[in-house]
């Protein structure tokens, strides 16, 4: 009996939900990935990638070539990078489909997006809302 207490009282320790603090005290909360992001060039710098909304990139006007850009993040590790096509000739998808896993290490929220070669990348997610992503690039995975 006293080890099911145990294995609950550790379970209920362990639990991650999708609200997680990173170490700068910025709330990261998962549901808001779920949207078609675009890269704000302007907020951008020094290693740090910001990615805003499709639909307040639309509202700000932002040039068509980074509009119709970005990623959209699906439910079951899906992921879209979509890229811009500047004609509409049929040639295939405006997207390559890849895999994103979320994972948690030493209260940092990390997401690693797979790519074609090796295992992705991983990004350290410094701040997720409904108004942004900001990530940092921290490593590429093996």
């Amino acid at each position: 009996m006293s080890t099911f207490i145990l294995t609950l009282v550790t379970a209920a320790f362990t639990f991650t939900s999708p609200t997680l603090n990173s170490n700068n005290n910025t709330r990261v909360n998962q549901n808001y990935l779920y949207q078609h992001w675009v890269m704000s060039p302007s907020e951008s710098v020094k290693g740090v990638i910001v990615y805003r909304p499709y639909e307040v990139a639309e509202q700000k006007k932002v040039p068509n070539r980074l509009l119709y850009t970005g990623l959209t993040f699906e439910k079951g590790g899906k992921l879209l990078k979509h890229r811009w096509r500047k004609h509409g000739s049929n040639r295939g998808p405006s997207f390559d489909k890849y895999n994103w896993h979320w994972t948690q290490r030493n209260r940092v929220a990390i997401l690693n997006i797979a790519s074609k070669v090796g295992n992705g990348l991983d990004y350290r997610v410094e701040q997720l809302d409904k108004n942004m992503l900001k990530i940092r690039k921290i490593r590429k995975r093996r």
